[in-house]
């Protein structure tokens, strides 16, 4: 990690208190990463001693600034390929639901802004927040999606005759 990201980060985390529920963090810890050749080792692990302090107390801030649920942390065996597939399927689900949750939270305090009752996490009211262009635009791209994936449903039986159609001919 360098000085730039760590900036970055800290950035985020300020704004982060300013807009809940608008960070999720992941941490990975390779337990066999001892048993890699120096060249793929490097890209798994800083050596460097004061980016590895910088990094400590980055992740320190993290944990202090942002709720539990959404800190996502793994521990996997690299080497092991089952291992990691079980990371990889959790992984994938967990950082699903976790951004999920976040665009449900943003979703119903829209909705509660709409009407005039803005709500935080413990649906307490709070103060109505200034326009930001960018959330907006972000929420209501999640809208979409949202909604687009409630009326996706699946075509095989479709495609299963078109595939047996092609099949005949």
């Amino acid at each position: 990690m360098n000085l730039v990201t760590a900036k970055e980060i800290y950035r985020v985390l300020e704004n982060n208190t300013k807009y809940q529920q608008r960070m999720i963090v992941c941490f990975r810890e390779v337990e066999d990463i001892d048993q890699f050749d120096a060249k793929i080792k490097s890209k798994f692990i800083d050596t460097n001693e004061e980016t590895e302090k910088l990094f400590h107390d980055t992740k320190t801030a993290i944990r202090n600034a942002l709720s539990t649920e959404n800190i996502l942390t793994y521990r996997v065996k690299w080497n092991d390929t089952s291992s990691r597939k079980i990371y990889m399927d959790k992984f994938k689900q967990e950082l699903t639901d976790a951004i999920k949750r976040q665009i449900d939270y943003h979703l119903a305090g829209l909705i509660n802004t709409e009407q005039n009752i803005p709500m935080d996490e413990n649906m307490s009211q709070v103060p109505s927040r200034s326009k930001d262009i960018l959330y907006d635009e972000i929420l209501e791209h999640a809208v979409q999606c949202k909604m687009l994936n409630e009326r996706y449903c699946p075509r095989q039986d479709i495609l299963k005759k078109v595939t047996v159609g092609f099949l005949i001919c």
